[in-house]
């Protein structure tokens, strides 16, 4: 067997188990400048992106003395070529900005790409293309062509050692030329494959998310239901409980002995009430009136609803906001989902505490951020927030920030808690620009 033709045959046999880009033009490089493969000083690949030449990837010293000082420690370990190769599965490329140079292809010779590989001996025979990347003659250019387009070159020399470019060596780039070729459109057609699999991953993560809403929408649905029978059902009883309770306490027939009592029942009987009508507010699934919103005018109505309780407490809120905004929202759900995540952090601050509420967009959405500088959520609670009567205030019922999920949810959004104790607590609402507005 032919020498050469051995060593492209091993050399093949490499290239062929890579798929990822940069392994695959590590071992095209490094085959051509290892001495058991065609033993060139440097190698340059130049790759087609869009009719520019751009230098995709190196191999080779930079100076003479640093040439000789990698020779030598390569003659006292001495590598098999397949080991060579197989160094590229763990290699890093970073080129210097001095050697990123393009070229464009309007400046290279027509039928440059219908030739084999050329030597180029004297500056004259230059093509005045390659002149601001060749700064060594002789040197060999390599094109590589895929089936319809022009892939790219690679520029080979012998900077250093000064050994001639022989016509062996010309004939063997013109084998090696087309398996480079077929490797470098073999990994183009790899790196588009998997951008239409992260596509298709990503779409497919998209649709799993809607359809746990929609679930949840409909679990929504099915337990509004259910307690809509009971609300019904409770309602009248508790009202009557309540009204005479009341009747009976401010009765001066009551005798004293009985006070205490006729109060606690009106208390219950009210507090009855209260959970009744939080209830039947967070079991509605009302259709969002969608209109247009600016942001800032947003904000700023809320801040003015909440004045009394800042004030009252010495907080201070602070609003930033990029650009003027526009969104579309149902203005009267979100101004409640809004309240219920200010009025928390109101009330989890001290005196003289701070709120940031920040707006931008982000991937097509509007994010609205909530940060405050409270004592923040233990972590085994934040798994809980969410859930419908899950709460640990006294007063509290447990329905705010699940009434706020759910309105967040039929705006096709999103919301997320991130919080450390002793640092704060930050909310972030993801809305779609477009709001709930289905037809988008």
């Amino acid at each position: 067997m032919d020498i050469e033709f051995e060593k492209l045959w091993r050399i093949s046999g490499e290239l062929h188990l890579s798929l990822a880009p940069e392994e695959a033009l590590c071992k095209i490089l490094t085959a051509l400048t290892a001495g058991e493969g065609l033993a060139f000083n440097r190698a340059f690949l130049y790759e087609n992106k869009g009719g520019v030449l751009s230098l995709r990837m190196k191999i080779g010293a930079e100076t003479e003395e640093e040439a000789y000082r990698v020779w030598e420690e390569i003659s006292k370990r001495p590598h098999g070529l397949e080991d060579l190769l197989k160094s590229c599965e763990e290699k890093t490329f970073d080129l210097e900005p001095s050697r990123v140079v393009e070229i464009s292809m309007d400046n290279v010779p027509d039928g440059f790409f219908d030739d084999g590989p050329v030597k180029i001996e004297k500056p004259e025979e230059l093509p005045d293309a390659f002149k601001s990347v060749i700064d060594y003659l002789p040197a060999a250019i390599v094109p590589l062509r895929g089936e319809n387009h022009p892939l790219g070159v690679i520029i080979v020399d012998n900077k250093f050692n000064r050994d001639p470019i022989t016509e062996t060596d010309i004939r063997t780039l013109e084998l090696y030329a087309a398996l480079a070729s077929n490797v470098i459109e073999r990994t183009i057609l790899f790196e588009k494959l998997q951008k239409k699999q992260d596509e298709l991953e990503k779409a497919y993560s998209e649709l799993q998310e809607y359809h746990n809403r929609v679930l949840k929408l409909e679990k929504f649905s099915a337990l509004g239901e259910i307690a809509s029978t009971f609300i019904h059902e409770l309602r009248t009883p508790i009202t009557i409980v309540g009204g005479y309770s009341e009747l009976l306490y401010r009765s001066k027939d009551l005798p004293p002995v009985l006070l205490p009592k006729v109060e606690t029942i009106l208390r219950t009987a009210r507090r009855m009430e209260a959970i009744i009508k939080n209830l039947s507010e967070y079991i509605k699934s009302p259709e969002p009136d969608i209109r247009k919103l600016k942001v800032k005018e947003f904000l700023e109505y809320l801040y003015s609803l909440l004045d009394i309780e800042i004030r009252r407490k010495n907080i201070e809120l602070k609003l930033h906001i990029e650009d003027d905004i526009e969104f579309y929202g149902d203005p009267s759900l979100l101004e409640h989902a809004f309240l219920n995540i200010l009025r928390n952090s109101i009330e989890a601050l001290k005196d003289g505490g701070i709120i940031q509420v920040e707006c931008r967009m982000e991937n097509g959405n509007v994010l609205f951020m909530f940060k405050d500088n409270g004592p923040g959520i233990p972590p085994e609670m934040l798994k809980n927030l969410f859930i419908p009567f899950h709460t640990t205030k006294m007063q509290g019922l447990g329905l705010g920030l699940a009434i706020t999920k759910k309105i967040i949810l039929l705006h096709n959004g999103r919301i997320e808690v991130e919080s450390e104790q002793g640092k704060g607590t930050t909310v972030s609402v993801y809305l779609p620009q477009r709001g709930g507005d289905k037809n988008g």
